[in-house]
This record gives structure tokens, sequence and C-alpha cells, in this order.
């Protein structure tokens, strides 16, 4: 996760917050915005990311996503553009990662005791497990674009909170350039997209987090010029049964969560969308082969793994540019 709160003593500069997607937002503006009041932009924030919410969230009963996941496998089910655009970026990664990154895993997100549909707090047996794998891989999935529409080839529970909030983060920052702002920092639950500079010209400087359970303790300072910040994680969300510490994040390949010490995942990329998908892609793939394929495919990204005061980080030659040195 991204802590925007490491800029040195200034002159406060305009903050525009909110709720959103089970988290909070953050927008702060180095503009003075000269046609329309700051409160303004707040309200077509909200209005932005609800209407972004009533399509993309399973947590809400009358969404887009949700009446795709409701219905029977099949028929063409209308549903609006961003639900075809991610399921098309969704595939590129679930081609590119052989399965690593995979928004039908829904079903075993739930076996395990995460997500809305969350069952049994006991662990699933092998049986219920391929059952439910039955039912996970965009092999099932289909997408047309006129008009929009998604279909299945079996029951599967399409959940895009991989990504919703990188899409959620370029939502803003294209409201916020319609609006002729160039100067500005835009974070959904840590999910970053910094666009120009701070006053006085000096970039905007970030902090990804050291992977502490309890405590949030600052990892890595970046320089954020025009580019988009993700970090996926699995030291806040995890469940401990029978003394044995069990990830959110599960591997789709295999129907598990996570056994690595991989504890989190950055990248820098274009897009805030891009960004978050393919950290949490990285996080699958764990600490050999997620570096492995960083480097290759030329991205940036940082990787923390190991143990609590004796942390490991390893990061791609393009990550390192954006780095600062400690003090």
């Amino acid at each position: 996760m991204g802590l925007t709160g490491c800029q040195p003593a200034e002159a406060p500069l305009p903050v525009l917050t909110g709720s959103t997607m089970g988290t909070t937002y953050r927008v702060t503006l180095a503009d003075q915005p000269l046609t329309v009041e700051p409160d303004d932009i707040r309200q077509a924030i909200d209005e932005r990311l609800d209407r972004l919410e009533d399509r993309l969230s399973t947590y809400r009963p009358e969404s887009d996503i949700s009446r795709f996941n409701q219905a029977a496998p099949g028929p063409w089910i209308d549903v609006a553009e961003p639900l075809v655009r991610l399921a098309r970026y969704a595939k590129t990664l679930y081609t590119a990662s052989g399965g690593a990154f995979d928004p039908t895993v829904g079903p075993l997100v739930n076996l395990w005791g995460f997500g809305p549909e969350a069952g049994s707090q006991a662990l699933p047996t092998d049986q219920v497990l391929a059952q439910a794998r039955d039912r996970v891989g965009m092999t099932h999935l289909q997408w047309r674009d006129a008009p929009p529409a998604l279909r299945k080839s079996a029951p599967v529970y399409l959940d895009y909170s991989a990504i919703a909030k990188g899409y959620g983060v370029d939502v803003v920052v294209e409201l916020l350039e319609a609006r002729e702002l160039g100067n500005f920092l835009v974070e959904i639950g840590g999910e970053l997209v910094g666009r120009g500079h701070k006053p006085g010209g000096e970039p905007w400087r970030v902090a990804i987090e050291q992977p502490v359970d309890e405590a949030r303790q600052i990892g890595q300072v970046l320089r954020l010029p025009d580019r988009a910040l993700a970090t996926s994680g699995d030291y806040r969300n995890f469940r401990v049964i029978d003394g044995k510490r069990y990830s959110h994040t599960i591997d789709p390949r295999t129907g598990y969560p996570v056994g690595h010490d991989l504890h989190s995942v950055s990248v820098l990329a274009d897009s805030c969308l891009e960004a978050d998908g393919l950290a949490t892609m990285l996080l699958v793939m764990g600490p050999q082969e997620g570096l492995a394929y960083a480097r290759k495919h030329g991205l940036a990204a940082l990787f923390i793994s190991g143990e609590q005061g004796a942390y490991n980080k390893a990061h791609t030659d393009s990550f390192a540019a954006y780095m600062e040195k400690a003090q």
C-alpha cells in the first residue's frame, strides 16, 4: 500500500477526501481551480466513483457485476462498458501469467473465508476445492463491445477487486484532467497517480509501507512524476487456522493461498489499472517467478519478502530510478 503522508512541511494544499470501494480516496490539488470550486470537484468525484461501484461492486446486489454473477450460464448479459474493458485487460494478464491473475477466482476466495460470500471457517477439503476450481478460469468468460455484454459457459463468479481501485484512480485522473488540472496526487486505498508536480516544481513524494501486520511503517520513499503506483500485499488480510496463517491472496492455478514469503509487490506504470493488475499478478507468482517476469518484461517493480526484522528488498533496474535513498 502506498502512503501519501511523506511531504515536507509547507503551506497546506487543497485536499479532497471521501469514501469508496470499502476504503477512502484522497485527492491533493497543487493547482487552484479557476472555473470550479473544490467542493464541486469533490461532488463530481463522489458521483463518478459511486457510479463505478454500481457497476463493479460485488457487495452491491444490484450492481452490473452482481447481476452477471447471479445469472445462469449461456445468454449474453448486458453490462456497462467498464466491465468489458476490465475483462479484456484481465485476459491479457491471465494469458501472460499462465493463470496466476484471474478475476474469476471468487469461488476460491470465498471458500477460504475471504470475500462477500465467505463460507465455513474450517479448511476446505480437496473435494470441495476441486468443485470450486471447476468454476474458475477466464476460458469460461466471453465479452462483446457493441452493445457491451458478458456471458459465461460455467457458473463463474467475476470479481474485479484486484484492479477496481486502480481503475477508480484512473477515472478520477480523467475527471481532473477534463477540468484542466495538471498538478495533483490521487489515491484510493493506497493506489496512486501523480500528475505534474507540487508548487515550486518539486515532485510528488510517496511512500511504500513495510509489510508489518500491526503498524504502519515506511519501507521505501519514491518520487512519483507522472506515474501510477500500486502495491499488492498479504500483510493486512489473512486468517489463522490451527496456528497456521493463510493469506487472502489465492493462487488460481492451485486453488490454495500463496505459500511463499513474498509479502508485497509495488509496480510503477503508465496507468493505475495496469499497475494494480501487475502488482497482484506478480504477488501471486512469487519472489522468484515474479521477479524474473518483471525483469524480462522491463517492469518497474519492488518486491519485499522475508520476516519482520529481516526483510529483503529486490527491485528491477527501472524501479530504482524513482527511489529516494535513506537519509
